[in-house]
C-alpha cells in the first residue's frame, strides 16, 4: 500500500545530467499536497489538477483532449468521504483498463486480506493512526466490493468470486 499525489506545475527533465530525474515545482506541488493531505494509502488529485482536466486552458488542447479530461474525471476520479479528491483504482472503469476479468477475484482479493492483516497488527500493536489510516482503506475497498467480485457479464447474468476476500 502506499499513498501519493497528482498536480500540475512546470517541471524540466536534464537528461544528460539527470536521466530520469524531474525538477521544478511540479515534483514539489505533488509531494507537498501528498504529505498534507493522503493520510492513508490513496493518490490525491490535487484541485488544480482537476481544475485542469475540466477547463483546460483554451488554445492548448483540442475537443479530444477535452473529452478525455472529462472522461478521466467521470471514470477514474472520484471525492472521498474527506472531499479531496483521488484516483478510484477499485472502480469498475479503472478495473476494465488495467486487468482481465479472470484476475479480478485474485487481485481483490489479495488487496483485502493485505489491509485486513493491516488494521489488525496495528490495532493488535494499539497504533491507533495507522489502524485508522488502514481502516479508512478497507472502507474504501468495501465500497468498491461489487465491481470486483460480484459483477454483470456481457451476457446480463452475475458472476461472484468465492471467498475472494478471505
Amino acid at each position: 500500500a502506499f499513498r501519493g499525489a497528482i498536480d500540475i506545475a512546470w517541471g524540466v527533465e536534464l537528461p544528460e545530467s539527470y536521466p530520469g530525474e524531474l525538477f521544478g515545482a511540479a515534483p514539489v506541488k505533488a509531494y507537498e499536497f501528498e504529505s498534507a493531505v493522503a493520510e492513508y494509502p490513496r493518490i490525491v488529485v490535487s484541485p488544480r489538477t482537476v481544475e485542469y482536466l475540466r477547463n483546460p486552458i483554451s488554445g492548448q488542447q483540442n475537443s479530444i483532449q477535452q473529452g478525455v479530461g472529462q472522461q478521466t474525471l467521470d471514470d477514474l476520479i472520484c471525492r472521498d468521504v474527506d472531499e479531496f479528491h483521488f484516483v478510484d483504482y477499485f472502480n469498475e472503469h479503472f478495473q476494465g483498463m488495467v486487468i482481465n476479468e479472470a484476475d479480478a477475484f485474485r487481485i481483490y482479493g489479495q488487496a483485502s486480506a493485505f489491509v485486513r492483516a493491516q488494521v489488525e497488527k496495528h490495532t493488535r500493536e494499539e497504533n491507533w493512526k495507522l489502524a485508522g489510516r488502514y481502516n479508512r482503506l478497507l472502507f474504501y475497498l468495501e465500497s468498491r466490493r461489487t465491481n470486483w467480485i460480484e459483477r454483470e457479464t456481457s451476457s446480463g447474468g452475475r458472476v461472484a468470486g468465492e471467498d475472494a476476500d478471505k
